[in-house]
């Protein structure tokens, strides 16, 4: 499903008869995109929640993608979107070894926290003698774009041209024609957490205060 689908899929519903009466056809279509994209983020926090408390954070599965990324500057990749700020660096799913046709998931990289290396040469000894595993650790930069959000990689397999990062990334970080994934229930899910938001905004302002109205 493309976040274009998704965000007329919430305006129709708020537009035609099935929307509560108090909130139908009453918001500017920003509006809507706006409190779409922050419904979407924060029920995919609370599914990290309760995946954490059962211990089965593959419940994040269904709404993350795959995305086939080259490998550029010998142990750098630069990721196409942000991935999902979600604590234990779970906006990325997995990196699994290869892209398209060569990927290979029993290969994949094990997560690092950033400073690990520094813990690491404070403790004398070499990487090797760590794990051979390969691994990667993210990296934000102050640009902007695909450079703002870089993976680097360690322990690279030999051969290896490109890795198949699974994440979730915010949907107001994509663009509208993107694809991005959304299980069957998770409609639903986004339509009544938006309603929920409306009903906490302030009521219209229809009195002419040369104030600027909600909408």
């Amino acid at each position: 499903m493309r976040k274009i689908e998704i965000l007329d899929m919430v305006q129709d519903f708020l537009s035609g008869g099935d929307a509560p009466a108090d909130i139908r056809g009453k918001y500017h279509p920003k509006i809507i995109h706006n409190l779409t994209c922050l419904a979407c983020n924060t029920i995919i926090v609370n599914l990290y929640k309760i995946g954490k408390e059962q211990g089965n954070l593959s419940i994040l599965d269904a709404w993350a993608r795959n995305y086939p990324i080259s490998i550029v500057s010998s142990n750098r990749v630069a990721l196409p979107y942000p991935p999902m700020s979600l604590p234990d660096g779970m906006g990325i799913l997995q990196v699994a070894n290869g892209r398209d046709s060569g990927v290979d998931y029993t290969n994949v990289y094990a997560y690092r926290d950033t400073n690990a290396n520094a813990v690491f040469a404070a403790l004398e000894v070499g990487n090797s003698n760590i794990s051979s595993k390969p691994y990667f650790y993210l990296e934000i930069n102050n640009s902007t774009g695909i450079n703002s959000h870089v993976l680097i990689l360690g322990n690279i397999p030999a051969q290896t041209t490109g890795v198949t990062v699974k994440m979730v990334v915010p949907l107001d970080q994509v663009d509208d024609y993107s694809h991005v994934s959304i299980p069957d229930e998770g409609g639903s899910m986004i339509i009544t957490s938006v309603i929920e938001l409306l009903r906490q905004k302030p009521a219209e302002d229809y009195i002419n205060d040369n104030k600027v109205n909600q909408i």
